[in-house]
């Protein structure tokens, strides 16, 4: 029977009839490749694993995973048709003879792996020299055709890489970053180090895939819109479960928060000094001579000094507890940021490449090259295209056609940019609306390529026809791709509209407080929603009618809003925000660099600025070039450091009163002393006075 998840999956009568006779599959799990997958305890172990186990659950396939196998021997058997999926797998092109992708789930950066003495910090420096790397792994294929200059030792898995490495085997190793990471540590392999990136001009190289036998494209199919139905907070899940460098929280969390056990220890060596030059400053004292030494002004001089210097050790040892606790905060921060928007990026890209991958198969159908050949066959003007049963035949073709996401609408688009297809009739007949506003992308379309148009003011008004001509529009986007036969013709371009706020901004999702991720175009205008849009209408930045997108934006007005401050200059005259005056720093760089996929490092600040609000923030940021936009997640610096701003009133609090007992019992201590020092002389001067008296009267007896 039919799971509730597999009929939220929307599959196909096929694809439910392929699951129906294809009940259990075959999935590789490997002996040791922690964190990814690897066998413990009895059970396969890893993020892959438990990716898996989502996914099909999600289709109400059962897995039966297969241990023993090198990942040579695993590719030998997919090969055979012995195994059926092979995880964690990176796209190359000789295995793309045998073995069907799906887009990619994660990312995992590839390193170079040497001794602390010998260090390699690129993968030219290794020219000449012998690197480690397991069989079979899509180094031996890049190293071979790429770098033949590289002498290569391929070896059992990655540990025996690394042992390789060690023990003198090898100069240095290949292999990925978590891996590494997490092998060199379980095995306490002392003497190594990831010591430089492997740049092997493919960004494709670092995405982790999903591998199925080439004779079951069904599988591939029902795979990849499982994946498709991955949450983002189930994706977040399994990363924090796996990779701790890609936690996400909200508020960040309190790492390594303030050691008052270590503060507590600081003040009680200070408290030990203090009390040893005490006794060694009475030892010095005679005792006769303590009391009036305590009333003497170079004793209350001393004291006082030394209570001074008690005061600047206690004040500096808060300070630098507080700088030191700012800086892990800060560091924690800045973590957490990078993190967040690295899973914001993995979300776009792997909402992107499904689409684009969906929308090139779609334009080979049969079906709609036939419908597409009888409606350029049409007269392409309104009259004549509404009148064709082509039109007809198209619009059912696309209610019908429901795969990894559900569009609002299409578009049938002949060379001369004409819409001949749509499923509103005010769009036959007329120049397209792409055309108009980015005629590139449909240029592109034209030559074969499969894209994404970013979100644009669409030709939909708001709500109904009711509304004012002046009333503001919706943006809408597309994706866009060629409508192509079976010789590879390019016969017209087919677009599919997308709904941004129920598609495109649940890759961006934010989650709680007051971080936000968002998305912005190469003008610094915001494409996605932002989560202030009720603070945004009471400053005025948004009228009432309003929407966030494509209607804000980024820029610096010059103080805080929220807080009453208003611009005295035009928002179009005010700086953009530093975040996407770097991002598109970051773009103008890829663009000199010839780069036109992938994304640009990430960028961050944690020293603070002011957002398109004008609240202090800090942020993270990157470029992604497929989509030609900009990527940001921003936290207001009051919520990033709020356990920052209690620990420093718990520390001030702890030390006030520590020093308040202080100050007060050594100056209590100095009254008392002064007063009984005043007391005893006053009663050694009576005491003479008396002695000096009755001196006198016995010297008079004596006469």
């Amino acid at each position: 029977p039919e799971s509730g998840e597999s009929a939220a999956i929307e599959l196909s009568p096929i694809e439910r009839a392929w699951i129906e006779a294809h009940p259990v599959i075959r999935v590789h799990n490997e002996k040791d490749w922690p964190p990814f997958n690897y066998f413990e305890y009895g059970t396969p172990r890893g993020l892959s694993i438990d990716y898996m186990n989502l996914v099909t659950g999600k289709l109400g396939i059962e897995v039966e995973y297969v241990t023993g196998p090198s990942w040579n021997e695993f590719l030998g058997m997919v090969k055979q048709k012995d195994l059926d999926v092979m995880l964690n797998i990176v796209k190359t092109e000789d295995r793309q003879k045998y073995i069907l992708y799906t887009e990619p789930y994660v990312k995992n950066p590839n390193v170079i792996v040497s001794s602390q003495e010998s260090p390699y910090e690129t993968i030219q420096a290794l020219y000449g020299k012998t690197v480690a790397f397991p069989k079979g792994f899509f180094y031996e294929e890049v190293l071979t055709k790429s770098f033949p200059r590289i002498k290569r030792l391929p070896v059992e898995d990655t540990l025996a890489s690394l042992k390789a490495v060690t023990f003198g085997k090898a100069d240095a190793a290949v292999g990925e970053a978590a891996v590494i990471r997490t092998l060199i540590r379980k095995n306490m392999l002392a003497g190594l180090q990831i010591s430089g990136e492997v740049k092997l001009g493919n960004p494709d190289l670092t995405n982790l895939r999903i591998g199925v036998r080439d004779d079951w494209p069904l599988l591939q199919s029902v795979l990849m819109k499982a994946m498709a139905a991955v949450t983002p907070e189930e994706m977040t899940q399994i990363r924090q479960k796996w990779l701790a460098d890609d936690v996400e929280t909200t508020p960040p969390k309190t790492a390594a928060p303030v050691s008052y056990q270590r503060l507590i220890i600081y003040g009680f060596a200070v408290f030990l000094i203090l009390t040893l030059l005490a006794w060694i400053l009475i030892r010095s004292i005679r005792r006769e001579n303590i009391a009036v030494s305590f009333g003497s002004s170079w004793f209350r001089g001393l004291v006082l000094a030394g209570l001074s210097v008690f005061v600047l050790i206690v004040a500096f040892l808060g300070w630098y507890m507080l700088e030191r606790n700012k800086t892990e905060y800060l560091l924690n921060v800045d973590e957490n940021l990078r993190g967040v928007i690295s899973v914001s990026e993995d979300r776009l890209d792997l909402w992107l490449k499904e689409r684009t991958s969906y929308l090139a198969r779609l334009g080979r159908d049969p079906e709609l090259v036939a419908i597409t050949k009888r409606l350029l066959q049409v007269e392409p003007n309104k009259r004549a295209l509404l009148a064709s049963s082509a039109l007809k035949e198209a619009r059912v073709f696309f209610q019908n056609t429901v795969d990894i996401f559900r569009n609002i609408g299409f578009f049938l688009i002949n060379p001369d940019h004409v819409s001949i297809g749509s499923m509103r009739d005010a769009n036959l007949g007329t120049s397209n609306l792409i055309s108009k506003q980015h005629p590139e992308l449909l240029q592109q379309a034209f030559e074969g390529k499969v894209g994404f148009v970013p979100p644009m003011t669409s030709d939909v008004d708001l709500v109904n026809s009711t509304q004012s001509d002046n009333a503001r529009k919706p943006p809408t986007m597309f994706f866009i791709g060629p409508v192509q036969d079976a010789d590879g013709r390019i016969l017209a371009v087919m677009t599919l509209r997308v709904d941004p706020w129920k598609d495109f901004a649940r890759a961006l999702k934010s989650i709680g407080g007051s971080r936000e991720s968002y998305a912005f175009d190469r003008n610094g205008v915001m494409l996605s929603s932002s989560r202030f849009e009720d603070q945004l209408r009471r400053i005025g930045l948004l009228a009432e009618d309003q929407n966030s997108a494509l209607n804000i934006e980024i820029r610096d007005p010059g103080g805080n809003m929220v807080e009453g401050y208003r611009p005295d200059i035009e928002r179009s005259q005010q700086p953009q925000t530093q975040l996407v005056a770097r991002s598109l720093a970051l773009r103008q760089q890829m663009e000199t660099a010839g780069i036109r996929q992938g994304h640009s490092p990430v960028g961050s600040n944690i020293e603070g600025y002011r957002d398109y609000r004008g609240v202090p923030v800090f942020g993270a940021w990157l470029w992604n070039a497929d989509l030609d936009i900009g990527l940001a997640v921003e936290v207001d610096v009051d919520e990033a450091l709020s356990n920052y701003y209690r620990t420093r009133v718990t520390i001030f609090s702890i030390l006030g009163f520590t020093l308040l007992l202080s100050v007060g019992a050594i100056l209590f201590v100095l009254i008392i002393g002064e007063r009984t020092s005043q007391a005893l002389m006053r009663a050694r001067d009576n005491l003479e006075k008396k002695v000096t008296e009755r001196t006198a009267e016995l010297r008079k007896l004596s006469q």
